[in-house]
């Protein structure tokens, strides 16, 4: 046996959810001060849990590997090997199981067809060992040149034993109306993705977790085992260059789900880039995430915001808002602003023209005038009145959105909500170019595609209307921008933490 001296170590430093550092000399150490685990390589690049004895990026194995961070090739299977027959018992793992037809493997990729019932397969890559959700992570490329026929769906049961019967987060590929969501039980999110081409590959991550039981955002520092619930889902291909956020579920289901494939009368093949073995959590913090924690009664223009990658805070067009036992509200009060009469707006920038900006609302339909809503975009008034757009919960039972254009309101989309009066719901928008959606609970409601004004403005914020009986109307301000180098980074890289 050689050996050789080891000289020069390096000692590093971080938190678990730091990306470790590679072409380092062999022995130096990392040391998590968040997770009090201690790390060290013996070649430079790949990084032992010197408690756990694993490997943060594992070698070549010659089965479908917990720890593969790799296509689903000839290195991870053997061509024409049938999953669930014979690919073994991998790391940590239970072994795929069919239900019903055959998923195999060919020229390097799953390949599955059409089945008279669903072909239904456990991936096999639930380990018994891997049981925090949050940041736990599937990754696939749908071949879609190489897919026909509908009824694709890949994501997570939280069973062994079920279809799409038991809760789940699976993403439902159809060439109409397009790539959505199941989740809860079988139920449908609705499609935000309109069209989904027929010759383009989409690579997908599914990274689960990032809210709580009461559907506030995670933040860094927050007890992951808190913040199980919701999913995010990332999209790459045709139009979207690098990774790209689609939106975020934060509806509750199972923390511990299995990763599963099903199809109907679809045929076709899937690319497996990475299975859940990383920690991708970091990315499913917002860059601007205000909770309403501080006293009751502080003015919000006062507040450090949960996070704020602006570091700007809040500013108060006109009236007083302040916090009010964890929540927020406005205090009526301020001159009322040209040409806006009874509008109040508070507001932030986070910089990002193009985000998902979600907020709770409580409908109030005490007046038919009320409106209570979030400024998608915003921009500076000018001395005839407000630059934003808005979208609010309308006291005569509508649901709108609104371009105010110096002063000028003018109504581009509206529909009945039938909300209930008192009722605090999730309202979400996604301005994305020109095209600005509006989600209630999950739901899309509204959408408007030729939202030019304001295109690149970053503003954002709170909107009610004064004549609002808003008694603690506000909560949990967050904003995820649409696109994220540090998306694109870890997820081609596959450089998040390992458990």
């Amino acid at each position: 046996m050689t050996t050789r001296a080891i000289a020069t170590i390096k000692r590093f430093t971080g938190t678990q959810f730091d990306i470790k550092p590679t072409g380092v000399p062999v022995g130096s150490t990392f040391f998590e001060y968040d997770s009090k685990r201690t790390w060290i390589t013996y070649d430079g690049e790949n990084w032992v849990n010197t408690a756990e004895n694993t490997l943060s990026k594992a070698p070549i194995m010659s089965e479908f590997s917990l720890y593969a961070d790799y296509d689903v090739d000839n290195q991870s299977f053997h061509d024409g090997q049938v999953l669930g027959e014979d690919e073994g018992v991998r790391k940590g793992q239970d072994t795929a199981v069919i239900k019903d037809g055959t998923l195999a493997v060919v020229s390097g990729k799953l390949a599955f067809t059409a089945q008279s019932t669903q072909l239904w397969g456990d991936l096999g890559l639930y380990s018994q060992a891997y049981a925090r959700s949050l940041g736990r992570s599937l990754f696939f490329t749908i071949n879609r040149g190489e897919t026909t026929g509908d009824g694709t769906m890949v994501g997570w049961s939280d069973a062994a034993t079920a279809q799409i019967t038991d809760g789940m987060y699976q993403l439902h590929f159809n060439s109409t109306p397009g790539i959505f969501l199941r989740v809860n039980n079988g139920a449908v999110e609705t499609p935000k993705l309109a069209v989904y081409s027929a010759s383009t590959d989409y690579r997908i991550a599914l990274v689960l977790g990032g809210y709580n039981s009461n559907k506030v955002p995670w933040k860094i520092g927050d007890d992951p085992s808190l913040f199980p619930y919701g999913v995010g889902v990332f999209i790459e291909g045709g139009a979207f260059a690098g990774y790209t956020l689609l939106w975020r579920s934060a509806l509750e289901n199972a923390a511990t789900l299995y990763a599963i494939l099903t199809n109907g009368n679809s045929t076709g093949t899937l690319d497996n880039r990475l299975v859940p073995d990383y920690d991708f959590s970091a990315v499913l913090q917002p860059l601007f995430l205000y909770t309403f924690g501080d006293a009751t009664g502080t003015d919000l223009t006062t507040v450090t915001p949960d996070v704020d990658d602006s570091g700007n805070g809040f500013t108060a067009r006109v009236g007083t808002w302040k916090t009010d036992t964890g929540k927020g509200e406005l205090s009526i009060a301020g001159v009322n602003p040209a040409n806006n009469g009874n509008s109040r707006v508070l507001t932030f920038d986070d910089g990002e023209p193009d985000a998902e900006y979600e907020q709770d609302a409580k409908y109030d339909s005490s007046s038919i005038e009320n409106r209570n809503g979030i400024v998608v975009r915003g921009s500076a008034e000018t001395s005839n009145g407000l630059n934003l757009w808005v979208y609010w919960l309308r006291g005569s039972g509508n649901e709108e959105l609104y371009e105010i254009a110096d002063g000028a309101v003018t109504q581009r989309a509206s529909a009945a909500s039938g909300a209930v009066n008192g009722t605090t719901y999730k309202l979400k928008a996604i301005a994305n170019g020109s095209t600005i959606t509006c989600y209630r609970d999950g739901v899309q409601k509204l959408q408007y595609t030729s939202a030019t004004f304001n295109q690149t403005a970053t503003r954002k914020g709170i909107y009610a209307d004064a004549r609002s009986l808003t008694d603690k109307a506000f909560d949990n301000i967050a904003v995820w921008p649409r696109v994220d180098a540090k998306y694109d980074h870890e997820f081609t890289k596959g450089t998040g933490s390992k458990y």
